[in-house]
């Protein structure tokens, strides 16, 4: 089983590289909500994998996902529960993902995890399925990171993060990886008016 999945990862990896994508079916959107980030679903064919990127960067999501996948463990679990400064309230046992296997890397500033994870993006899209808030949090030997997603899924949630923070509804709306693909949740022509300020 472990073959196989870092088989698939490889493969979207190679796809993501090509920036083949006409290979991506469609794609789920979530805003972190500090305004600082977004996750990216893609779904090819049978398969799903994801994305984090950390728009500017941020030290401590570098620290930890530059360690190999070997040496982290990774949480997804209700937002409500992550305290602030409180890495175990983040990392609670019972929402451990069993393999989560990812690429970091880092592109001018912005940092990006592009993962795949069976587990980990079923959970996910339970969360987007209930319209939630979840947490992602991985700890590595010498670091931890915890980020809390939103769902996109209608144009009041555009509108929060426009309102949030509008660079990072810029670099997300215009995502060239997106572009001519169709989400999952939101209208196209929804889509294209949004994207008319960020031109």
């Amino acid at each position: 089983m472990k073959k196989y999945i870092l088989t698939i990862f490889f493969n979207i990896i190679l796809i993501f590289n090509s920036s083949a994508n006409d290979e991506i079916d469609s794609y789920s959107l979530f805003y972190e909500v500090d305004g600082e980030g977004a996750l990216f679903l893609y779904y090819i064919k049978d398969e799903i994998y994801g994305q984090i990127i950390t728009y500017g960067g941020y030290k401590w999501f570098k620290a930890t996902y530059t360690n190999s996948d070997k040496y982290t463990s990774t949480f997804i679990q209700p937002s409500n529960l992550g305290q602030s400064m409180n890495m175990d309230s983040w990392m609670q046992p019972r929402y451990q993902i069993d393999e989560f296997f990812y690429e970091f890397e880092q592109i001018d500033r912005d940092q990006i995890l592009t993962f795949v994870s069976p587990e980990a993006t079923q959970t996910i899209i339970g969360y987007m399925t209930r319209n939630e808030s979840f947490s992602i949090a991985s700890l590595s030997d010498d670091a931890w990171y915890a980020g809390t997603f939103v769902p996109i899924k209608n144009t009041e949630n555009l509108d929060d993060l426009l309102n949030l923070n509008t660079k990072t509804f810029c670099m997300l709306i215009k995502d060239p990886t997106i572009e001519n693909i169709k989400s999952n949740q939101l209208n196209k022509d929804d889509l294209l008016i949004y994207r008319e300020p960020c031109d």
